[in-house]
């Protein structure tokens, strides 16, 4: 299915588990079509509503947050997204900041990275660089955990798969040319 009819066919599902007041029902229908299933997170912005976060972005939540967040962002600005997830912040961002400026996202989950880089790639966004890697407040290698519920994964100790992780924000800065300061 072509990207540009996906937010046509997924409008009249997307509606319906948004405002259905029947709840029965609604997590399965997410899960048979969150292959395909996109919802509006902006103007003009689409995201793929699968994985553990779809429920919560179907439902809307942090949109405050996101409003908030969105509303310092001006033309031709470099912004870090630390933790982009499938990229709610990321996309928005990049849409304001447009091709004068760019947004670097970093997920370090390599599932959770795939997912954002098909989310890009939904909405066509050029200024933006993936970065797979975790941040912390010091340069060197940290353990991620990679937990199966994407949601879990962390710098902490959780039951699950480990992979390391490189942090080095000044290598990144300096190979991209990131403003200092």
């Amino acid at each position: 299915m072509s990207d540009r009819i996906l937010p046509l066919v997924s409008w009249p599902i997307v509606t319906y588990l948004r405002h259905s007041p029947i709840e029965k029902g609604k997590w399965r229908l997410l899960q048979m079509t969150s292959e395909f299933l996109v919802t509006d997170i902006g103007p003009g912005v689409f995201a793929f509503v699968d994985g553990p976060v779809g429920r919560p972005m179907m439902q809307g939540v942090e949109l405050d947050e996101q409003r908030h967040f969105l509303s310092r962002i001006r033309a031709g600005m470099t912004i870090f997204d630390l933790g982009a997830n499938i990229g709610i912040y990321t996309m928005g961002s990049a849409k304001l900041a447009g091709t004068l400026g760019s947004v670097h996202a970093f997920e370090p989950n390599p599932a959770v990275a795939k997912r954002l880089r098909r989310n890009l790639q939904l909405n066509g966004f050029k200024n933006v660089v993936v970065n797979e890697i975790a941040l912390c407040e010091r340069v060197g290698k940290v353990t991620f955990h990679v937990h199966e519920e994407d949601v879990c994964s962390s710098l902490g100790a959780v039951a699950g798969k480990c992979i390391g992780s490189e942090s080095d924000l000044g290598r990144i800065c300096s190979a991209s040319r990131c403003p200092k300061g």
